[in-house]
């Protein structure tokens, strides 16, 4: 179990070094919903959670994989951030490897109940949120066993799961889920036009 110093730092350039921020700024000026689905996406994660594979954290690990398919998907606009979308989604998953608890405090403190540790449940809130209402300052995080075979095999699912926590309905039609009220997602054109009108 490691007790980690949660930082409350939200703005992505505190997170990823000078090129990184530079390339995900040009992605801003290229798609503007980058930029919210981004600031969305560390809001729900959290900066206190490490990546299993990498040295940095899972939710700059995550920012990353998601803008190296934007750059390297090749086509229309809709098709990169389709592709950025999906590496989003595709990844949520990982936050349920974790167990995260604000501090507990032991005994009576200044006459008042004991505090117990409060758990942050991913499906329900986003970490920053949590850890806000909480006042959690040093969350302590402890990383699961799970069945790698089974999570992996329903990890589409749980994507899909958090997925509204990071995005807007109108960005999950990108990956075929309908807006409010439509029966289907939208079609290219549609598309094409709310680009154009700069609703996404």
């Amino acid at each position: 179990m490691q007790e980690t110093k949660y930082m409350a730092v939200l703005c992505p350039s505190k997170l990823l070094n000078t090129s990184e921020w530079e390339r995900l700024q040009l992605a801003y000026g290229q798609f503007s919903a980058i930029e919210r689905v981004t600031n969305s996406l560390i809001a729900y994660v959290g900066v206190a959670l490490p990546s299993k594979t990498t040295e940095q954290l899972l939710v700059t690990q995550i920012v990353m994989a998601a803008l190296e398919c934007f750059e390297g998907t090749e086509g229309t606009l809709q098709k990169r951030y389709t592709a950025f979308v999906d590496a989003i989604i595709v990844q949520l998953p990982d936050v349920m490897r974790y167990q995260v608890a604000s501090k507990k405090d032991r005994g009576i403190i200044r006459g008042q109940r004991p505090r117990f540790a409060v758990y942050w449940d991913c499906v329900k809130t986003g970490f920053a949120l949590w850890a806000k209402e909480q006042r959690v300052r040093a969350p302590i995080i402890q990383e699961l066993t799970v069945d790698e075979s089974w999570f992996e095999q329903n990890r589409p699912r749980f994507g899909m799961m958090l997925a509204n926590h990071v995005f807007e309905r109108s960005d999950l039609s990108f990956v075929g889920v309908p807006h409010a009220g439509m029966s289907q997602p939208y079609s290219k054109e549609q598309h094409r036009a709310a680009i154009l009108e700069g609703d996404t």
